[in-house]
């Protein structure tokens, strides 16, 4: 089977918007018994998907969740303690391949041969269950994580990771220094007699002559000290859990938390894939891959015949190094020679990949379903803004301004009311934060009358009580739209409020107080630098020595590497990245400290972009004179964000923010020009 064989297109138009219907779980004449965790990650993963539909007549894919199951589909081995000798074999009689065929066939929507179904089977467990081997399954796509080459069809399958557990721990190892404490780890112990019992005849026998290659080179590895120290487990402690898997596979050894107490400190883990080349994926491997990338040890999987999962549109070969088995006397002299600034980029995408795609039931789901809509080319449904709330009437609401482009190549004050550039029009939107202060935001609004360029002045309410019906806005030329939110979080700032239709966004507090000019110089400077923040004050970060950790530093000096959102344009993508994708423990620091927004959002932009801020003008504060005294000037305040550096640094794993010594003026700045020039 291929897509275009096999698969109905008709029923999955460019504009369908990819609808999928999900079969529900457990039904009575189901030969499967899903496990309750399955079940849970399943409910809660599909119910925030956006792309499921009720309604089966119009999906253009079906879902079938088979497993994991609690009946046994095979003979499996229970986990084992290393100091017993007797092995419990669960004997009990397996789900006939005939069964299953007989039951997908009965499904209301198989339409005889199960064209555009999707069969998934999640593992959680680490075993050897491979339920669909032997199975008819039609023109159903297979999607799951035993895959043997026999079964598994090149284009039209899916090898999918473990389903993991729901993390709740925020912090992951860091991701620098380079170098680590072992050059290489690797835990496992080779399967004794209990493994021929388990699979029957199920597995074919190891490349014995590979294998004593390779245990010959990791007690090499093991003794010689001068690519490093390498700890390289053969056999699993006494008193240590051991998971089998196939009988030509390496068991794992201990707890996850052991193995990651391990990994995390290894610049590198060894993966060993089934020595059986038709297997092609296994929980076991999936297993050893993601602890890897969790933990920041770049995988290094010995062994081409395998299949990495989402392969279509992930390139592991950017997080991991694969290699050929006959690499193995070659490992130590290779992995030697990867230079630091190649180790740590691998290790950043390799976290990229798990926090993406592999740490939580909901983002394998959704990734499953990528897959399968890329395939199609069918677009992704755009990431939904957060809808605004009025509190006014459209009365209170001006109309939006029409622009005039003007195109002006000239100096001055002409210039200065012009947009120029390679796009002479364009707009943006200004997000203003307020609480409690409805004079200095009142003459903050006053302030923008006449601003060119200005599309919407959008005023984000963080005060408990809304503004009173007798406030009165100025008449400034564009819609100012008054956003209530549900609660004061300085995250709201970043909210992708429905109401911002420009790129250009430009977040400004209340009482910051810059002149036009300034504001439309910042604005020019962006759309040549759209994917970086560009503002007005400069912050930098320092390590202290002293107390063993990093600091937020104020002062005059030459570099920086944070702008203040308080007066900063940035691409409204971030906002998406702020509220969506960047990890809710950020969100959360800022909400308990209520400080540190800007330093979180300049994080995630250096972090995405390895890149630092644009400072334009010479400005190092933009506070109006006259203003009430602000909590930025208190000394509680830098405390906290000294405390929130450091909590933002091992959340992201190491210090993204990037210095630079650079800033930004206007090309005729303090140059000094002819009588007959000026104007």
């Amino acid at each position: 089977c291929q897509m275009h064989s096999c698969f109905d297109y008709s029923r999955c138009s460019l504009t369908s918007q990819f609808p999928v219907y999900v079969y529900p779980l457990n039904t009575d004449n189901s030969p499967f018994d899903v496990t309750s965790f399955v079940q849970e990650a399943i409910r809660i993963s599909f119910s925030t998907n956006r792309y499921i539909t009720n309604d089966p007549s119009t999906a253009c894919l079906y879902v079938v969740v088979v497993g994991e199951s609690m009946r046994p589909l095979v003979m499996r081995i229970k986990r084992l303690i290393v100091s017993e000798t007797t092995c419990h074999v669960d004997s009990k009689p397996v789900i006939s391949p005939d069964a299953i065929s007989s039951w997908l066939r009965s499904l209301a929507y198989w339409r005889g041969d199960g064209r555009n179904h999707l069969l998934v089977y999640f593992s959680h467990q680490t075993t050897t269950q491979n339920p669909l081997k032997g199975v008819d399954t039609g023109r159903a796509i297979v999607g799951q994580t035993n895959f043997e080459a026999s079964q598994f069809r090149m284009g039209f399958d899916a090898v999918l990771p473990n389903l993991p557990s729901f993390k709740t721990k925020d912090y992951l190892p860091p991701m620098v220094p380079a170098l680590r404490d072992y050059a290489l780890s690797f835990q496992g112990q080779w399967p004794s007699n209990y493994h021929a019992e388990a699979d029957g005849d199920a597995a074919l026998p190891p490349d014995s002559e590979f294998h004593q290659i390779l245990l010959e080179n990791m007690n090499l590895m093991r003794e010689s000290v001068i690519h490093g120290n390498f700890m390289l487990q053969v056999q699993c402690q006494e008193e240590r859990i051991v998971t089998p898997g196939f009988s030509s596979e390496w068991s794992l050894c201990g707890s996850e938390g052991d193995r990651l107490a391990v990994l995390s400190r290894s610049t590198f883990a060894l993966i060993l894939p089934a020595e059986d080349r038709n297997l092609l994926f296994t929980p076991l491997f999936s297993t050893r891959l993601i602890e890897a990338l969790q933990s920041g040890a770049i995988p290094v999987l010995l062994g081409t015949h395998t299949r990495l999962p989402f392969s279509e549109f992930i390139s592991w070969e950017k997080a991991a190094i694969i290699l050929p088995q006959a690499r193995v006397t070659e490992l130590p002299f290779l992995l030697s020679n990867i230079p630091h600034a190649e180790i740590i980029s691998m290790r950043r995408q390799g976290r990229f990949l798990y926090d993406t795609y592999l740490s939580t039931p909901p983002q394998v789901v959704e990734s499953t379903l990528a897959l399968l809509r890329t395939r199609l080319q069918i677009p992704a449904l755009p990431v939904e803004d957060v809808p605004r709330h009025f509190l006014f009437n459209h009365h209170h609401e001006t109309a939006i301004q029409n622009l005039k482009i003007q195109f002006s190549w000239g100096t001055g004050k002409v210039y200065q009311e012009s947009l120029g550039g390679n796009s002479p029009w364009e707009q943006f939107t200004m997000v203003m934060l307020t609480y409690k202060r409805e004079e200095v935001l009142l003459q903050a609004v006053e302030r923008l009358i006449g601003l060119p360029h200005l599309n919407k002045i959008i005023v984000v309410w963080n005060s408990p009580e809304p503004p009173g019906a007798e406030l009165r806005w100025p008449d400034v030329g564009v819609k100012v739209v008054v956003i209530h939110p549900e609660k004061n979080s300085l995250n709201n700032r970043f909210l992708p409020w429905s109401e911002i239709n420009t790129e250009a966004v430009l977040s400004i507090d209340d009482d910051a107080h810059l002149r036009h000019d300034e504001i439309l110089f910042g604005f020019r400077v962006w759309r040549e630098s759209r994917h970086r923040v560009v503002g007005f004050p400069g912050r930098f970060h320092a390590w202290d020595p002293r107390h063993g950790g990093w600091s937020y530093n104020s002062n005059h000096t030459c570099e920086l590497s944070m702008v203040l959102t308080g007066a900063a344009f940035l691409h409204k993508y971030y906002l998406y990245l702020y509220s969506n994708w960047m990890p809710p423990a950020v969100r959360a620091i800022v909400d308990q400290h209520m400080n540190c927004e800007d330093i979180a959002m300049n994080f995630l932009v250096s972090h995405v972009t390895r890149q630092s801020p644009v400072k334009v003008t010479s400005r190092w504060t933009f506070r109006c004179p006259g203003c009430p005294v602000a909590l930025s000037q208190s000394q509680e305040h830098f405390d906290e964000r000294h405390l929130c550096i450091n909590a933002f640094v091992k959340i992201f794993g190491y210090m993204p923010l990037v210095y630079t010594q650079l800033r930004v003026d206007s090309i005729l700045f303090k140059t000094r020009l002819p009588h007959d020039k000026q104007k």
